[in-house]
């Protein structure tokens, strides 16, 4: 954890606009390495699994009291949140975790209007998941 933060603080010199910016950055590499490891035609369980680390690392900077207050100010790092959670929806429905991926679903549309996209992902998820 003081790893992710020293790594934060780095992207937090300049002035804000550069920040937020850098910040943007920073979670976006992390959402470009999770992709290249969530393969939906060939998931690796491992992979899977560094995928979600990856995710939840660029959320946990994204949930920074910091980052948050520099998200408001720049639109493009505002909605990294709702593009992570949908990301990270994706991840764990892959691992099978059906309602953990209906909660990333629920905190990407909490976060930001996403359209029907959000829509059809949740419909596609609650239809394979068994009837209680």
């Amino acid at each position: 954890m003081a790893l992710l933060f020293s790594m934060a603080g780095m992207a937090w010199a300049g002035d804000p606009p550069d920040r937020a910016m850098q910040i943007y950055d920073q979670v976006q590499g992390l959402r470009d390495k999770a992709g290249k490891l969530a393969d939906p035609e060939h998931p690796d369980p491992k992979q899977l699994q560094e995928a979600e680390a990856t995710l939840r690392q660029a959320l946990a900077i994204l949930n920074a009291t910091e980052v948050r207050r520099l998200g408001n100010g720049n639109v493009y790092l505002a909605s990294r949140r709702s593009d992570v959670n949908r990301d990270l929806a994706e991840v764990l429905a892959l691992e099978g975790r059906k309602q953990e991926a209906l909660d990333a679903l629920d905190a990407m549309l909490a976060d930001a209007w996403y359209g029907g996209g959000a829509q059809v992902l949740r419909e596609r998820a609650r239809a394979r998941q068994p009837a209680r």
